[in-house]
Formats: structure tokens, sequence, C-alpha cells
């Protein structure tokens, strides 16, 4: 009879919990909330369309919906209120983000574009995190990252939890051995179009932010600094104007040799890149990690095991810098209670070693964890993912100041003027202090 009882019991009890996995799993994971809706403690959350369980991409949606579940059950007390950000407006949010921060409106937590780090960690508006967080735990993110989410007193301002980078894409067929420096570029590059009657190598250079992202590796490389720690412009003073105009002259290089066709000017997007691989035209081209997967998909087999990828190529071979991106995630209310829920849940669905797998698996993404690389199957047995994660030590990103914009988009329009021979590297970079420098003084105060 006690043995009876004891297995009706243990019924039950599968039974029960079975049935509370599914209302994790389906009531309590909705389009507009995550938990239980009975919950006494409501935390609201502003997240990215495609970082979350309503993407438009169903392998983000089933591991998101797991990770979701999995946090439900074991905190029932809480629930969450989901905004969504549209991606098409990023830029939009993240300055409405900011306003409302300031004012003491900003939701509960919020993704925020590591870009736009920088301008919340000045004002101060993100909670710091550091009570959450181990030492060892915080030494386990790329340098790069802990760079821009710390403050000057050491506090952790953000999770950044996913990132990318730009990375030299070469034929090994035409390129055995991939240049390591501007001078063995131009002379591989100027090669191939000259025997190959493809060109030799291409690259973001039209007017758009991918051609100041993917190229300002090369001045970063060499130590320059587009703002100081403040957000005022220097890269027109002393060295820094030095190791630009070293870009500025490179660059001129790829097209007056021939390494580079004239048509880079009007290259405006990394699909552009990803045609000129499918029409098999060219040999060489400064792109996103993420490509890889996109070729993959739009070459044949063959074709595809023509490609690698190595480090951007610099000035000399000693040095190395790669741009960088990706997403973060901060905690704006001050109340303790809702900082600590608001950030077991960052953690459990973005930001521990489990679910940082899982969720850049699944989207695609580069972890920003470095242990992820080194512990979980996905990432240590791919070979891309390891080459990855040896150039993400060259990892820096954009500083996320005020200014940035209008520096992007005057560099952007020199860098123009000078593949076309419109103007000099010098005048072209002068113009272009000049209007930076006149915005300037428009926003400082």
């Amino acid at each position: 009879m006690k043995k009876v009882r004891f297995i009706v019991m243990a019924l039950l009890l599968c039974m029960g919990v079975i049935l509370n996995t599914g209302i994790a799993g389906a009531e309590w994971v909705t389009k507009d909330r995550l938990g239980n809706p009975d919950a006494k403690l409501s935390l609201s959350w502003w997240v990215v369309t495609g970082n979350y369980h309503e993407s438009p991409h169903e392998s983000r949606n089933v591991a998101w919906n797991r990770l979701y579940s999995s946090w439900a059950v074991k905190h029932p007390n809480v629930k969450i209120d989901i905004t969504p950000i549209p991606g098409g407006k990023i830029n939009e949010t993240m300055m409405k983000l900011l306003q409302a921060a300031a004012v003491g409106r900003a939701p509960d937590m919020a993704a925020v574009d590591s870009f736009f780090v920088p301008r919340f960690v000045l004002a101060k508006t993100l909670q710091p995190l550091n009570e959450f967080l181990s030492e060892e735990e915080i030494s386990d993110f790329w340098k790069f990252t802990q760079d821009v989410v710390t403050d000057k007193e050491g506090n952790i301002r953000a999770l950044w939890w996913n990132t990318d980078m730009r990375v030299l894409y070469y034929r090994k067929d035409l390129v055995p051995t991939p240049p390591r420096t501007w001078d063995e570029l131009i002379k591989v590059a100027s090669n191939i179009s000259k025997t190959e009657g493809i060109a030799g190598y291409v690259y973001n250079g039209a007017r758009w932010e991918g051609t100041m992202l993917d190229n300002i590796a090369m001045f970063w490389a060499q130590g320059g600094r587009l703002l100081d720690e403040v957000g005022k412009p220097i890269f027109n003073e002393g060295e820094n104007r030095e190791y630009m105009l070293d870009l500025f002259r490179f660059l001129k290089r790829t097209v007056d040799s021939g390494a580079s066709p004239r048509r880079v000017v009007d290259i405006k997007s990394y699909d552009d890149m990803n045609a000129e691989v499918k029409a098999g035209a060219t040999a060489m081209f400064l792109g996103g990690n993420w490509q890889i997967r996109q070729l993959r998909e739009i070459l044949s087999p063959e074709e595809f095991k023509k490609w690698d990828a190595a480090l951007i190529p610099q000035k000399t071979a000693d040095i190395a810098s790669t741009g960088t991106g990706g997403w973060t995630f901060g905690i704006f209310t001050t109340d303790p209670v809702r900082q600590r829920e608001a950030f077991n849940f960052l953690w459990a669905a973005y930001g521990s070693r489990n679910a940082m797998a899982t969720a850049c698996e699944a989207a695609g993404y580069l972890p920003t964890r470095k242990s992820v690389y080194q512990d979980f199957s996905f990432f240590k047995a791919d070979p891309w993912n390891q080459k990855w994660a040896e150039m993400l030590k060259y990892g820096k990103p954009r500083p996320g100041f005020p200014i940035y914009p209008t520096v992007s988009e005057h560099l952007q329009i020199a860098i123009g003027a000078v593949l076309t021979g419109i103007k000099s590297p010098e005048v072209a970079l002068d113009d272009a202090w000049t209007e930076v420098l006149r915005e300037y003084e428009r926003i400082k105060d």
C-alpha cells in the first residue's frame, strides 16, 4: 500500500512539473509579456525585435523561448512587460531612451546599442552591475567590451552580450598567403587585377557608415584616436593627422595602382560585396564576419571552399585592429529589488555562459565571453568561430559620443573625394575637420 501511495505521489509530482513547465512555456511566455501573469512584481523592458522570441528568425525564437521559460519557472514572482524596438529605428529609439533616462522615465531595463553606451555611461543613467558579477566573470568578457561599459570609477554599466567584426576575405586559389601589410596588398591585388581580369580587392567606399567602420581600423591600428575621452574631435591633431593621412593615401593607392576598381566608390553595402563574390569578380574584400554564412548560402560547396579570412592588412605587419559592434543590456531602475530581478533575467537569457552560447549560436552572433569559445561545442569545434575568437583580441568599437555621426559623415565624404581624385588627402581631411569642428562648437554645450 505504501508503495502504491509512493508511486501515485511521484506521478502527481511529475504531472505537476509537466503542467508547470507547460504553463511557463505557453501562457507564461507571450508576445507582450514574460513570466507569471499573476506575479506581483512587474518589470518594463525595451528589446530589439531581432533579439527576442518574436524575431523574424525561427531558430532565434526557439532558443529564446527555451531560455525565457526556464527563467520564468525559477522566478514565478516576476513578470516582464515587453516594448519592441523596431530594427529600422535603432538610432531614433536610442535617442528617445537617452532623453527618458535623463528625466527618470526609462524602462527598468533596455537594450542599448554598444555604440551608444558611452553616452549613457557619461550621463550615469545606467545602474552599476558590479554587485551581481564576480571578478572572474568580468574578466571573461573581451577587453574592448569591458572598456566601453566601465566608467572611470570602475563600475560596470551594461552587459555586452554579442558582437561582430570586420575581416579580410580572400580566395586561396588566387591569394595563397593573405597580405599583412598595405604594400603586400597593393602588390598582390594589382597583379591579380592585371592577370586575372577581376578586381584584386574591393571594399566599402561609398557614403555610408560601413565605409567608415570598415576602413577606420587601419587608422586605429596605428594608434589613431578620433575623439578624446570627453568626446572632443582630435583626428586632425598631431600624430592623429598623420595616421589619418596615411589611411587616405593608402585608399588612394588601391585605386591608382589598379589593385581596386574605381567602382569601390559606389560600393555601399555588404550585399554589394557578396554579389562581387558570387559573380567571381573579386579575389579579396573587406567585410564582416557574418558574411561567411551568406557566402556558404550563395556559393557552391566547391566555390565556398576557395574562401578564407584573415586580419585586416595594416601599414606594418606588427599592428592589428578590427572594428566591432553589437548589443548590450542596461538596467535603469534605481530600486535594489527591481535591479536584482532585472539582472537575474538578463543573465539567465543573455549574459550567462549557457545563455550567451545558446542565443549567439541560434542568431549567428559572436559571443563576448572568451570561455564560450573554449567550452561550448558549437564554438569550440567550428573552425570559423575559433578564427573569429583569435581576431577579436584586436576588436575596437566606435566612440559613442554625440559628435561621432558628424565625424563619420564627413570622413566618408573625404574618402569619396580622395578616391575620385576630386581632392588630395590633405585637402579632404582639412575640409572634413572644418565641418566637424563647426558642428562640435554648436552642440558641445
